[in-house]
């Protein structure tokens, strides 16, 4: 059964709150890269900045968490491409927790 084809199972209520959702995350990231971006020069020095990477590094690893505790391993186990994928989501959500945190923390890390 595809994706599709189960989205359409659930009732619409359901249905509008996930795709709601789903646009709403995407919409986040977006905000999130953009900003990163655009003032990469300003993170480590404005306290504003700092705070901003420093919530953006604890909402990747919170998503890292998540990726690795909360998703049942029957989506990826048993099957090399869904493993793989796993594992790089893992990389690099820890990837960009460490990156924002040190950002963020880059004093501490570099004094």
């Amino acid at each position: 059964m595809s994706r599709k084809e189960d989205l359409n199972r659930l009732p619409l209520l359901v249905r509008e709150v996930f795709q709601v959702h789903v646009w709403f995350i995407s919409v986040t990231l977006i905000i999130f890269a953009v900003m990163t971006f655009r003032f990469a020069g300003e993170m480590n020095a404005n306290p504003v900045c700092r705070w901003l990477a420093a919530g953006i590094g604890l909402f990747w690893a919170l998503r890292m968490v998540l990726q690795f505790a909360y998703y049942s391993s029957s989506h990826w186990r048993g099957q090399p491409g869904r493993t793989a994928i796993h594992v790089a989501l893992l990389v690099i959500y820890g990837g960009f927790a460490v990156i924002y945190l040190a950002a963020a923390f880059g004093r501490r890390f570099c004094a």
